[in-house]
């Protein structure tokens, strides 16, 4: 097994990550980066690694906050407190983006659900690459990658990488 290490020095993950994809010693090129955000702290270990992506291949970043509006209420439900959450999350990653070089786009969703959602925007802004930061999710006891990032990676027809936050010896984070 070769060994992923980061050596020490400036720009020198790049390189040993480039390692895994083909070896060139590079990050992979993406135009255009679609990134789901819910708030959680796995939403920056996913726009660090998305913004050092398109920094390297001249790209974009998109990140989409989706709201999902159960089907008893209207899809055009203003669900106030939901919004202002979403616009809250987007405002911190937009004043805290450290990538200036790197266009940022923010988008706030209503959506019957995430999964889907995220698919047909992807495919919509011709997205390269979807950048997903999960949470370790349990559910009956066992553990599962939860409905939408399941659908994403069951129905996007392009590239998809999956960030979850290491766990201990027991199973939680």
């Amino acid at each position: 097994m070769k060994s992923l290490r980061r050596p020490a020095g400036p720009g020198a993950w790049p390189g040993r990550f480039g390692a895994l994809f083909g070896g060139r010693g590079d990050l992979p090129a993406a135009r255009t980066i679609l990134v789901p955000v819910v708030g959680s702290a796995m939403d920056a270990a996913a726009l660090k690694v998305a913004g050092e992506v398109a920094r390297g291949s001249g790209g974009r970043v998109h990140v989409l906050y989706i709201i999902e509006v159960p089907r008893a209420v209207p899809l055009d439900d203003p669900m106030d407190f939901h919004v202002s959450r979403g616009e809250r999350v987007l405002r911190d990653i937009e004043n805290g983006w450290p990538h200036r070089k790197t266009r940022l786009v923010t988008e706030l969703l209503q959506a019957r659900q995430a999964g889907p959602a995220i698919v047909t925007e992807a495919i919509e802004r011709g997205a390269d690459l979807v950048i997903m930061g999960i949470d370790h999710e349990r559910r009956y006891g066992d553990y599962t990658l939860g409905a939408a990032t399941a659908h994403v990676l069951q129905h996007l027809p392009l590239a998809v990488w999956i960030m979850r936050a290491p766990i201990d010896q027991n199973g939680t984070r």
